[in-house]
């Protein structure tokens, strides 16, 4: 785990204009492949969630090619407007779609630092 690349979906993260801003970024050989914020915005990835909110690992992935995403890793990060920092375990949904792109490990943010595991 490497926290510059939590710096990094966090600067992705103010991006978006929702409570809870959330930002992710996919990371593979030391290099940011693909960037994404969570937004009031449908996609094909995002159909199995009941609203129509595009999470922010899913917005990273859109466009990747898995021969790209295979084997790389995920960080991301959730904090309130004021600054807070939240859980950004992923959803079982998002889960689903990181596991179909081949991603290997996932980071993400919660109440009292960070945590991660393997996909």
């Amino acid at each position: 785990m490497k926290m510059q690349y939590f710096h990094i979906a966090r600067e992705v993260s103010l991006s978006s204009k929702m409570a809870k801003r959330m930002g992710a970024c996919l990371v593979k050989g030391g290099k940011i492949i693909s960037s994404g914020f969570n937004e009031r915005k449908y996609s094909k990835l995002a159909r199995f969630h009941d609203s129509k909110t595009r999470h922010a690992e899913i917005s990273a992935l859109l466009g990747v090619p898995k021969d790209k995403s295979r084997g790389a890793d995920v960080y991301v990060y959730r904090e309130w407007k004021n600054g807070r920092i939240a859980d950004s375990k992923p959803c079982p949904p998002c889960l689903v779609q990181l596991r179909l792109a081949g991603v290997d490990r996932i980071y993400y943010s919660i109440l009292d630092g960070f945590e991660g595991m393997k996909l």
